[in-house]
């Protein structure tokens, strides 16, 4: 049995709003197997974000152990988690969160730049997996000259151009069609042959039918 590479234990996240206590997450285990597709299902507001942002440490649970390669990462300083963050993680958020001061190229080039790769790595990068994902063409673009659907392939060539072991997707193929959606799940999977671990929330049985295993949050 392959060891996991990511475990949560007993995680409980809450959020407080005028007075009320709303529980979101309780008690979630899940573990996750390296090289995996996960699929994370549930209603609206079931907690499939708030999850997400948790795996990526973006968020941090009120309890529970969340475990990577043996270490609980609720347990280690801020400046490890941001590790965890740029060196082991890539995100999908399905808000997206492009920048709109910078055009396609720019923001896809966004990652590259942190990890401080040379121009013209950045460049050839952008343009080989930009060409995978049909946005070639709007590389010079600005942000608010897109489609629903070409922003959300931006958000997904952003997420996945740095290589990370792990992604984490939140609803993915929301905004795109049959064929654009074909596209990007058989580039999950090239991903997944190459060894990287994806996590994806969807509503989309396409999506889950892909996934080696699903877990399916409850509401609250």
């Amino acid at each position: 049995m392959i060891e996991p590479i990511l475990k949560l234990e007993n995680i409980s996240k809450s959020f407080k709003s005028a007075g009320h206590t709303q529980t979101v997450l309780e008690n979630v285990a899940l573990q996750i197997r390296e090289g995996e597709i996960v699929g994370i299902r549930g209603k609206s507001g079931s907690g499939k974000s708030t999850l997400l942002n948790i795996l990526s440490a973006t968020l941090m649970a009120d309890s529970g152990k969340m475990i990577f390669k043996g270490q609980d990462l609720h347990t280690v300083t801020n400046k490890e988690r941001a590790r965890y963050r740029s060196s082991c993680v890539g995100y999908i958020p399905q808000n997206l969160y492009l920048l709109d001061d910078r055009n396609v190229f720019n923001n896809i080039a966004l990652p590259l730049q942190y990890m401080k790769l040379d121009k013209k790595h950045i460049e050839k990068r952008i343009h080989s997996l930009s060409s995978e994902l049909g946005i070639f063409a709007l590389l010079k673009k600005e942000i608010h000259m897109l489609s629903g659907g070409e922003k959300q392939r931006v958000a997904i060539c952003r997420a996945i151009i740095k290589k990370s072991k792990l992604l984490f997707a939140d609803e993915p193929t929301g905004s795109l069609d049959d064929e654009n959606e074909a596209l990007v799940l058989a580039l999950f999977r090239r991903m997944q042959n190459q060894g990287t671990t994806l996590v994806v929330a969807t509503h989309d049985d396409v999506v889950v039918n892909m996934c080696d295993t699903t877990h399916k949050l409850q509401m609250r």
